[in-house]
């Protein structure tokens, strides 16, 4: 999260939530204050081949040009939190889900003792989300060229842009980072609140994967592999053979889902996910606001064929993934 003093500076929308998320989908310029997320800087010599050896994606590929999510596994293939990789000089970022910030250090720290690299949060970057118009409009200011392709990013030598996960071809979303951004620059932004980008994550398909999850799934439990988020080629790292032998030898039971409900307030985690029969049947990931009042954008981990779900009697519309599962 950027410090105080940074954030200060911010000129924040004063619209409802829900007209902000309706902007942020619409043709209008949409431009999201990600302080939802931490970042973390490995700095040191031994950076790049100590995360290789745990992290689920290769970060051989994490250059100026190409940004990437990922996970960091128990060695039973348990996620303890997953994040977005991006290169900054020699150093690598992690942006990450702003409660499972503490965990890097604590399950990557006991690694690090054995390797010359350093870890420690970086509250001087500034990220925000975009659409395609406001990503046009912040890319115009930052003098960068917008990325074609998923996780294809450009950079320069105090900012980058990425593009990410979108629900449709039609739509385009970006995430920018900024290092110590001048007060002039963020002064001419009005940012929408970081819920808006809650949403747009979880309409992609994209687990937010916040500290009480820690654990509780495997990668294939929540579609990382589809989301590019796994390499299995890039050879071993903490839990990989777990990992590894769901994708070829198995299938993962659950998968995430996505779906809207219709509720007096937001459901929290802890809320129960019922069948017809009235049993607990699958685990609530995620829970945003929508575009209108007291509808509720979901994901959750459950059986891929199940059906007629609902959370305190009130039916969950399902809704399609924007990608496929297949292997």
């Amino acid at each position: 999260m950027p410090s105080s003093a940074i954030q200060a500076l911010f000129n924040m929308s004063t619209a409802t939530i829900q007209q902000q998320i309706q902007q942020l989908n619409s043709d209008k310029s949409g431009l999201v204050l990600l302080n939802n997320q931490e970042m973390v800087r490995f700095t040191g010599p031994d950076t790049l081949t100590f995360l290789q050896g745990q992290l689920t994606c290769d970060v051989r590929q994490i250059t100026d040009d190409c940004s990437k999510l990922g996970a960091h596994c128990t060695a039973k293939g348990r996620m303890i939190f997953t994040f977005r990789l991006i290169r900054s000089g020699d150093d690598l970022l992690m942006a990450l889900e702003q409660s499972t910030a503490d965990l890097v250090k604590s399950s990557l720290g006991k690694y690090a003792v054995f390797s010359k690299v350093t870890i420690e949060k970086d509250d001087s970057v500034v990220r925000i989300g975009a659409n395609l118009v406001g990503a046009q409009q912040l890319a115009a200011l930052l003098q960068l060229t917008l990325p074609q392709q998923l996780d294809q990013q450009t950079s320069s030598a105090d900012a980058s842009v990425c593009m990410v996960h979108g629900w449709s071809e039609q739509s385009a979303f970006y995430e920018f980072t900024l290092q110590q951004p001048s007060v002039e620059l963020l002064n001419q932004l009005q940012l929408l609140d970081s819920q808006c980008w809650n949403y747009q994550q979880t309409r992609a398909g994209l687990p937010i994967i916040s500290q009480p999850l820690s654990e509780a799934f495997t990668p294939h439990m929540v579609n990382l592999p589809a989301a590019g988020a796994v390499n299995f080629k890039k050879g071993c790292y903490t839990g990989q053979e777990v990992v590894a032998r769901t994708h070829y030898l198995g299938k993962s039971k659950r998968r995430l889902c996505i779906g809207q409900v219709t509720l007096a307030s937001k459901p929290e985690l802890d809320q129960p996910i019922s069948n017809t029969e009235g049993k607990d049947v699958a685990t609530l990931v995620c829970a945003t606001e929508s575009e209108m009042v007291g509808s509720y954008l979901i994901s959750f981990v459950g059986r891929e064929d199940q059906t007629d779900l609902n959370i305190s009697g009130s039916p969950i519309v399902l809704i399609d993934l924007p990608y496929s599962l297949e292997n």
